[in-house]
């Protein structure tokens, strides 16, 4: 219940010296062995608070760790995730200090039975790159060489495809930071939007995060605070779709550095707010004294940097197309996001949204009727 992909974009512009840019995405859901027989899985996407104490089929893991210069992502079940971790974490002291430490890490990977992606960044002024990944799936002009691993691997590799191409078209001297933020952060809105409407097929999701080389920073980087909102298109007549609105699911995802933590709000009635706090833990090098703060007061104090708009457009056989587009920079004073118990004002100023509507909606060659 994985998915994990490496690409390495070449750098248009600024060029350090490495030439590309590692980029590593993970997602967080982990099977659990035996479970109940009366255990459900647990996912964001279709989280009520009253879940939480519930049997689970699946457990919400961070399978993406960062350990100084080095990022990892696993794939395998929670059980055996969680016994590498432990091997790991005993014997990092040892391995950090090695000029490879891929070839440890993938030793003890191979040992305990998990599939696994290791990208570390030599000290400057070397240059190279020591990777680990289990096949070189493809090597491509504009997002590099590049694999992926666990069950949602051939969903990752085709969305990689559609990637090429999108950078492909894209003008001269862009931004490759800002492309790799939005392919990742359009996989993660992509993601949910299937598991929403029980359209995803291979069982793997929940999220996926992410994390890029930073040469400038000498860091990984894991991204942006981001919320998520959704548009479903009640009524397509002869080309024409209307009755287009949000629907009550939003997501909010902090990344973090120790830990992450998700937010699934869902909106059943108008007066009416379900609120469920996830907490993904680091698995390797973690705290395990942290305390935690109050699921309220850091969300009621959180605000996004960026978000994504996805279109959940019926085919009408059952099927659905996602079209996601990321929110940046002054975009952003378009999106609305405050919640706390006794109040709550989540979504998108009415004109910002019609426009965004029209626009995506005739981008699939259909007309749109407010």
């Amino acid at each position: 219940m994985t998915g994990c992909l490496y690409i390495s974009p070449p750098v248009f512009r600024g060029q350090p010296e490495r030439g590309v840019i590692p980029v590593v995405l993970a997602d967080v859901m982990a099977s659990l062995k035996n479970p109940d027989p009366t255990a459900i899985p647990f996912l964001p996407s279709t989280a009520r608070a009253v879940d939480i104490h519930l049997p689970k089929s699946t457990n919400l893991v961070r399978k993406l760790n960062i350990i100084g210069r080095t990022a990892v992502a696993l794939a395998g079940d929670g059980l055996t995730i969680r016994k590498f971790a432990y091997e790991i974490n005993q014997q990092i002291d040892e391995w950090r200090k090695l000029e490879r430490p891929m070839r440890a890490i993938g030793d003890i990977a191979n040992s305990v039975g998990v599939e696994a992606i290791g990208i570390h960044m030599m000290e400057p002024p070397d240059t190279r790159i020591n990777s680990m990944m289990k096949d070189v799936d493809f090597n491509l002009p504009n997002i590099g060489m590049g694999g992926a691993i666990g069950s949602g691997k051939h969903d990752l590799l085709s969305l990689c495809y559609e990637f090429e191409e999108a950078l492909e078209k894209s003008p001269p001297g862009a931004d490759v930071y800002d492309k790799i933020v939005g392919f990742c952060s359009a996989q993660t809105a992509n993601r949910l939007a299937q598991e929403i409407t029980g359209s995803a097929e291979n069982k793997w999701g929940g999220y996926v995060e992410y994390a890029f080389w930073r040469e400038d920073q000498q860091k990984w980087f894991r991204g942006f605070r981001i919320a998520h909102y959704y548009f479903g298109i009640g009524l397509i007549e002869n080309g024409i779709a209307s009755d287009v609105g949000l629907i009550p699911r939003f997501f909010g995802y902090n990344p973090g550095d120790d830990f992450a933590r998700i937010l699934s709000v869902f909106v059943p009635e108008p007066n009416s707010i379900d609120l469920t706090d996830i907490i993904l833990e680091n698995l390797i090098n973690s705290d395990s004294a942290k305390v935690y703060q109050d699921g309220e007061k850091f969300w009621g104090k959180w605000t996004p940097e960026i978000a994504t708009v996805t279109l959940i457009v019926p085919k009408g056989d059952g099927t659905y197309l996602n079209i996601t587009k990321t929110l940046v920079g002054e975009d952003m004073c378009h999106v609305l996001w405050n919640v706390n118990r006794n109040s709550i004002a989540i979504g998108i100023e009415q004109e910002f949204a019609s426009k965004l509507k029209k626009s995506m909606i005739e981008a699939i060659g259909l007309s749109y009727k407010e």
